[in-house]
């Protein structure tokens, strides 16, 4: 959401923002580890009924798409159970349910077979890193997946910022060092005689009562 000032609108007019592609903001195939990296993520199939989608052929490419593709379900799916490729629809601050601080992603285990598991917190890092942009979170995983739940990418708001940022310049094409350099010696003279002048009036003015 936009807001403008109502009385400044039709002077300024509406910043121009270059809307950013929500694909960079999370993808699956931009930040997920290799399955040794992460195999204990697992969802223990032996516990919980893994039932999967019929386009296999496609998941590779949903990988890279912009949006969250249902790919699969744990115990009937739904809430914190369905099994995600493209990205996943958020993170979240509890831990409550199957997927816990974060969702259910597909990926091919060792032997080429589907898996179900959820996010390392290097991934979910991985997912909320941008440039210029410091995360200061706790060194603990489970602490951190907790502050960054419920959360956005910084890199899906910084082109509006940066829009702001460049719509609010001040449009001097130089950024002065010294005051001299935007206020000439004389006029700050006249000034300082202006206010010298009024001080005395004000003195005399008061010594009278």
């Amino acid at each position: 959401m936009e807001c403008i000032r109502r009385d400044v609108y039709h002077k300024w007019g509406k910043p121009e923002v270059e809307k950013p592609d929500a694909a960079l903001a999370q993808r699956l195939g931009d930040i997920m580890l290799p399955w040794e990296a992460v195999h204990h993520l697992a969802v223990d199939e032996d516990a919980h009924e893994v039932v999967w989608g019929q386009n296999v052929e496609n998941w590779e490419t949903d990988w890279m798409r912009g949006e969250p593709v249902i790919v699969g379900a744990v115990d009937g799916g739904g809430w914190n159970k369905n099994v995600y490729a493209g990205c996943v629809p958020a993170t979240k601050a509890s831990s409550f349910g199957l997927a816990g601080h974060t969702q259910l992603v597909a990926q091919r285990d060792v032997l080429g077979n589907w898996r179900a598991r959820t996010l390392d917190i290097r991934e979910v890092l991985r997912m909320f890193e941008a440039e210029g942009v410091t995360l200061v979170v706790s060194e603990d995983a489970e602490t951190a997946l907790t502050q960054l739940g419920n959360a956005g990418p910084a890199k899906m708001v910084l082109p509006y910022a940066e829009a702001l940022v460049s719509f609010c310049k001040p449009p001097a094409p130089f950024i002065p060092q010294r005051m001299d350099e935007i206020i000439a010696e004389r006029d700050i003279r006249a000034f300082r005689g202006t206010m010298h002048l009024a001080h005395r009036d004000y003195q005399i003015m008061k010594d009278r009562g």
